[in-house]
């Protein structure tokens, strides 16, 4: 079958469409490319995150403007077409782009079959263009056509496909969308095939392994983030007064989001905390570095100094009271159990690994939600971390506690039902 690409060769226009050259704006041309945009195109030349702008020229004349960008978040349509989860999403997105911008400045009837000239040469160049630019190729472009004033001919012509429509949202800025009521049709462009399909497979091709990012979605919402971010208030700020760049509330949320995510260890909640949008920072009120305009993220060093000097106690108090309000319904089963820390462990001089962390917790059957946890000292053993355990929790009136046989001893029933006034069971 013929390539698309060069359809063109067999139009009546095809020694026109054979002088169109599409090259990347130069810096002294943007305000030229802006004012035309505004002009011609029914949005504005105002775009938003990572752009390439292009100018098709015939004979040295603009003759098209458009521009490639970052692809949405969400769309329902094109994730179902790819067929990914919201995990590979989150990796693999940025490998897709978005036709920001469309503008022909030559009256169609000279040459009708320039757009679909100008989609041939964007097609062929576009991924190692992005690539240079912005460090990733792109296997698929994306764009969006308003219904009510356009029919998407062009797009149709130059082999793209519509997916559906979208439900009506736009990007107003950087991480950022509002609701406008007017629905696009959404049209997509497979620019490799392979790229494409291997998107939705648990690994992508080898050419594109490499620019998949790391990405856990967070599965709480905002109001929840946002009670959890005030209920550090009541944690005592172990730092000096002098020298505190960042809220403690701060610190703390971002430490617990990183865990949240799977992120583990200073250096990894840094990493974690680099990649928080605009958005994010200023909910988590993240302070404004004058000199450069952005607001601040801790880093591996203000992570580690806190982590070694917090009261672990402390923070644990103001976890288990969030994830409380979090349940529905009233606490009925605590299993009670130890367990090593994967990834504690030492080394001693001879490299033989010592000195894992062991860890007694206490967590509710139905959403194993963290009630409390002890840590087991290396001269001691369960049994005496369970009973500390157990004196810190509040009353149970009602509750049943679950654990090993090994903690089926009468002082630490004595500590459940009488201190407590739960029950146990054993097994």
């Amino acid at each position: 079958m013929k390539n698309n690409e060069d359809s063109w060769k067999n139009y009546g226009d095809a020694s026109e469409l054979a002088k169109v050259e599409l090259e990347l704006i130069k810096a002294h041309e943007r305000k030229r490319w802006n004012k035309l945009v505004d002009e011609h195109h029914y949005l504005s030349s105002r775009l938003v995150g990572n752009q390439l702008r292009y100018v098709a020229k015939i004979d040295g004349k603009w003759v098209a403007l458009l521009s490639v960008g970052e692809a949405s978040a969400h769309l329902e349509a094109r994730d179902a077409h790819i067929g990914w989860t919201d995990v590979q999403r989150g990796r693999r997105l940025r490998l897709i782009g978005n036709n920001t911008r469309f503008v022909i400045l030559r009256e169609r009837t000279s040459c009708p079959n320039l757009a679909t000239r100008v989609f041939g040469l964007l097609h062929r160049r576009v991924s190692a263009d992005y690539k240079t630019q912005f460090g990733n190729p792109l296997v698929a472009l994306e764009s969006f056509v308003d219904p009510a004033c356009f029919r998407g001919t062009c797009y149709k012509a130059a082999g793209w496909q519509v997916l559906g429509r979208t439900k009506g949202f736009g990007r107003t800025r950087q991480e950022y969308y509002q609701l406008h009521g007017r629905p696009k049709e959404l049209w997509f462009k497979t620019l490799h095939p392979a790229g494409v399909r291997g998107l939705s497979r648990r690994r992508l091709p080898c050419r594109y392994r490499d620019y998949e990012i790391e990405y856990r979605p967070c599965p709480f919402d905002k109001p929840d983030l946002m009670a959890l971010y005030d209920r550090f208030a009541t944690v005592p700020d172990p730092r000096k007064r002098k020298g505190r760049r960042y809220p403690l509330k701060t610190l703390l949320t971002i430490i617990a989001l990183g865990n949240v995510c799977g992120i583990q260890g200073p250096r990894g909640l840094a990493s974690f905390a680099a990649k928080l949008n605009p958005v994010q920072r200023r909910a988590l009120r993240c302070p404004l570095n004058k000199q450069t305009g952005e607001l601040r993220v801790p880093g591996e060093t203000c992570l580690r100094d806190l982590l070694f000097r917090i009261s672990p106690e402390a923070v644990e108090n103001v976890l288990a009271e969030w994830m409380q309000g979090l349940d529905e319904g009233q606490l009925r089963c605590i299993a009670v159990d130890g367990k090593t820390i994967k990834g504690t462990a030492r080394r001693d001089a001879e490299g033989h690994k010592t000195g894992a962390l062991h860890l007694v917790m206490a967590c509710t059957h139905e959403h194993a939600r963290l009630v409390g946890q002890e840590p087991i000292d290396i001269k001691e053993n369960e049994i005496v971390a369970v009973k500390e355990l157990l004196r810190r929790l509040p009353p149970l009136p009602g509750v049943v506690i679950t654990g090993d046989a090994i903690n089926a001893q009468r002082e630490i029933a004595q500590i459940i039902t009488t201190e407590k006034g739960g029950s146990t069971t054993f097994a």
